[in-house]
């Protein structure tokens, strides 16, 4: 069963850390200190994506949108969550790819892959082809989302 206070404090410290983040004098800081701050929070971004991307897979398998009236979960968060449907259809294919591609998950959840990049691997990933999709991710680590979509194209 699903614990609350076991799960709390966390979410707390985050919600804390963006508390901190916000009252941050960005004014105040260098070019360095701001180049700096924006590249880290990029990577907290990135890992959040990634973190909701896979909640989504899993929200979808235990059909949270059931009885709402939409077909489908990206429907279903795009009218709850005040999102866009693409946005939400994109963070969907991304976790359903990530769930059945060990080789993508490593990459993607260790950083070795940005959420951007492996979603621009997507066609290719769910395509019909006949290569090794462990080489073409390999190729990809630390590519940006337009070296991979060519890598992908290519491959």
């Amino acid at each position: 069963m699903f614990d609350y206070a076991d799960h709390m404090d966390p979410a707390l410290q985050l919600h804390h850390g963006l508390k901190v983040l916000r009252a941050v004098e960005t004014a105040t800081l260098t070019s360095t200190e701001l180049g700096c701050g924006l590249l880290e929070l990029q990577k907290v971004v990135d890992g959040l994506n990634v973190e909701h991307a896979k909640l989504m897979t899993e929200a979808d398998k235990a059909g949270v949108h059931a009885g709402s009236g939409h077909r489908s979960l990206a429907s279903w968060l795009a009218a709850n969550g005040k999102t866009s449907y693409a946005r939400a259809k994109k963070q969907q294919q991304l976790g359903d790819a990530m769930d059945a591609s060990h080789e993508l998950d490593d990459a993607v959840t260790n950083g070795e892959l940005s959420p951007d990049t492996a979603s621009e691997l997507l066609p290719t990933v769910g395509s019909d082809h006949s290569g090794d999709i462990t080489e073409l991710i390999e190729v990809c680590k630390g590519a940006s989302p337009a070296e991979a979509r060519a890598a992908g194209r290519k491959f």
